[in-house]
């Protein structure tokens, strides 16, 4: 029996924190973490939302390489669902739904572009399949 071999190249955007795998017309990228910004906020730190200039990275990078994937490799979103006494922080439920309204942005904007890919990380609890997101 013959073995049939496939040669898979990635190679590092080194400025870009992503991979570029021209064989399947990819980019990887990895811990995007949308909502951070929503727990750092809960310590005092101000921060805000980097959402829409992940997106525009995403986007830059996919035409930059004439991609048609983006695979993301773990953690699309922050906040890991706590144990349910602290689910009846109003803070929380507020840090949460605006998690899920940025990344179903973020994912619906880049849904655009190229077919997304998730392989889920484990703060990727509760992140449903939609359109173009396998």
């Amino acid at each position: 029996m013959g073995t049939d071999k496939i040669t898979m190249l990635a190679f590092p955007l080194f400025k870009k924190r992503a991979l570029s795998i021209p064989s399947i017309k990819a980019i990887a990228i990895a811990d995007v973490h949308i909502g951070i910004e929503y727990d750092f906020s809960s310590t005092g730190a101000n921060i805000p939302s980097q959402t829409e200039a992940m997106l525009k990275r995403c986007i830059n990078i996919c035409r930059e390489k004439d991609a048609e994937k983006l695979i993301i490799l773990g953690d699309v979103k922050h906040t890991i669902v706590p144990a349910s006494s602290l689910k009846e922080d109003r803070e929380y439920r507020d840090a949460i739904k605006r998690e899920r309204e940025e990344v179903k942005f973020f994912l619906d904007n880049l849904s655009e572009i190229a077919e997304i890919l998730v392989v889920k990380g484990n703060h990727d609890g509760g992140l449903k399949s939609r359109k173009n997101l396998k």
